[in-house]
């Protein structure tokens, strides 16, 4: 393209200059030209920015949030963070959720006998920034979601209706077009040289009376680079070439206005929770649900048990008999329907562990769907070694049936706690994997049920090497013999050479790089090193 432009004023030129000075003048002319080029876009573009600035605006004092709050915002109309940030802060009565397309919906914390349509939140409330903690990073999001169970437990409901109050203040989150209804002008990409339209992220508060009391926004505009280039735009599936472009505007690339730090500078939205507060109403209210037999498995306070048992993620002192007794009440009550954050609390227990066993092994046995419900008894997997040397009755019944047991991985993989008496039912499973038709869409969960049994073998360790033959021939079958091959073989043969088979018969996967030497090394120093259950 330059070199065309060159050429062409070369020859023009070439009339009056000859030698240096028309080589300097002809580069010169190709630059004015493709600068000038550029030029009556940049200026546009500079013209609309200025005329769409609008000045920043901070209040001097807090804003004090009352009555109804208006949140209009391009995504969603759900009530997630904020929306439920907002109906914390005292003072507020509703908060109306309205898109871009102008669909809107109304939130309202009321006593939970007042009739009308419930929903839920997808967030708990805003955050003010601390110091990021690594042992339990998610412990502020953990006491912000007990906070809300705790204020709906205590008789409170979420009602969505689709009135529309007047405002009290309007909070307007802007992320798009900064002139409405207009539509992009078309050199946003490709070839043509007019400016992309101007894009702006705002945050902005008015009162009633449509007054700004805060207000941060950033324009941009994306126009043609003087000198005009080829520039490339777009990723692996809308490569595409075209004239390079510039960002005008405010702030850096990719800059984003920081809507939460601003609403907890400036307003008086509720912020944060006193965790520890938290956690201790918690295991109260907790307590007192599984204590009433009248509570409806509806009621928000079982979904506290979540909370409660995910709180021990930290934790590095063994469970306390108070905690235990709540934590066998929690696996036996049906009305506490999700075992999030049972694996935390799980690792703190220490001592005999039948109980706990049992009722987690009968609530899975239970359970209609076995696939949700497996992770009441995969979370405990996390026990002290040979917490399952002794097998239960219960247990014995998921490992019976594959159709029950390729679901229960944790169960499967603690079977080497019991050395090897657990080799007679480790082969049975293998061999009855081999030949299960888990269906559709069961391909996955009889692969990782396939691999909790490699797992159990190798807890069992050099012990089990008299089952090496049929694993082998079972590995061979057509049932695992793809699972094998492309799925774990070098898993697989980590084992067979831990069970006695000599390293130096093994040949790479096809679907592997490097050369079979250096595989059998890779596969010989996995086998050499003490068993892992994170990673065997």
């Amino acid at each position: 393209m330059y070199g065309v432009a060159f050429a062409l004023f070369r020859l023009l030129l070439g009339r009056f200059l000859s030698g240096v000075p028309l080589n300097v003048m002809s580069g010169a002319a190709t630059l004015a030209l493709f600068w000038t080029i550029s030029q009556p876009g940049l200026t546009w573009a500079r013209g609309m920015l200025a005329s769409l600035k609008e000045p920043d605006i901070q209040s001097s004092a807090p804003i004090a949030l009352k009555g109804d709050i208006l949140l209009a915002r391009p995504f969603d109309g759900r009530c997630d963070a904020l929306c439920a940030a907002l109906l914390k802060t005292p003072g507020v009565t509703s908060v109306r959720v309205r898109t871009l397309r102008g669909h809107s919906n109304t939130y309202r914390v009321v006593p939970d006998s007042t009739p009308g349509k419930r929903s839920t939140v997808i967030g708990h409330g805003l955050l003010e920034e601390r110091r990021y903690n690594a042992s339990d990073p998610l412990a502020p999001q953990r006491a912000l979601e007990a906070e809300w169970n705790l204020m709906m437990s205590e008789g409170k409901a979420l009602l969505q209706s689709d009135d529309a109050p007047e405002p009290d203040f309007t909070i307007a989150i802007e992320d798009g077009p900064a002139v409405p209804d207009a539509k992009p002008r078309s050199g946003r990409v490709g070839w043509s040289l007019e400016p992309s339209a101007p894009h702006r992220k705002a945050l902005t508060i008015t009162d009633a009376g449509e007054q700004v009391l805060l207000r941060q926004s950033i324009l941009s505009i994306f126009a043609p680079a003087a000198p005009l280039l080829i520039g490339t735009s777009g990723g692996i599936e809308n490569f595409r070439f075209g004239w390079a472009r510039r960002r005008l505007g405010d702030g850096r690339m990719y800059a984003e206005v920081p809507v939460n730090r601003l609403l907890l500078d400036h307003t008086s939205v509720s912020r944060g929770v006193n965790m520890e507060v938290a956690k201790t109403r918690t295991r109260e209210e907790l307590a007192r649900a599984l204590e009433d037999p009248r509570k409806p498995m509806s009621d928000p306070a079982f979904a506290l048990a979540n909370q409660w048992m995910d709180s021990f993620r930290a934790n590095d002192q063994p469970l306390g008999e108070s905690d235990r007794r709540l934590l066998v009440r929690i696996l036996e009550d049906p009305r506490v329907r999700s075992s999030d954050g049972l694996w935390a609390i799980i690792k703190q227990v220490d001592g005999d562990s039948a109980d706990l066993r049992r009722l987690a092994a009968r609530r899975y046995l239970a359970a209609t769907d076995k696939k949700e419900a497996r992770h009441w008894i995969n979370a405990l997997a996390g026990l002290p070694v040979g917490a399952y040397a002794d097998p239960l009755p219960e247990e014995r019944a998921i490992l019976a049936d594959p159709a029950v047991s390729r679901f229960a991985t944790g169960l499967i993989k603690r079977q080497g706690d019991r050395g090897v008496d657990a080799v007679p039912d480790l082969l049975r499973l293998l061999r009855e994997y081999s030949v299960y038709d888990p269906g559709k869409y069961g391909f996955s969960d009889l692969t990782a049920a396939t691999d909790a049994v490699r797992s159990g073998f190798r807890r069992i360790g050099p012990a089990a090497s008299f089952a090496r033959p049929e694993i082998e021939q079972l590995l061979a079958s057509l049932g695992l013999e793809y699972r094998y091959k492309t799925l774990g073989q070098e898993e697989w043969d980590t084992l067979l050479v831990v069970l006695g088979k000599s390293v130096e018969t093994l040949t790479k996967p096809e679907n592997r790089s490097g050369t079979d030497a250096r595989y059998r090394e890779r596969v010989a120093q996995r086998a050499a090193k003490p068993y892992d259950p994170r990673r065997d």
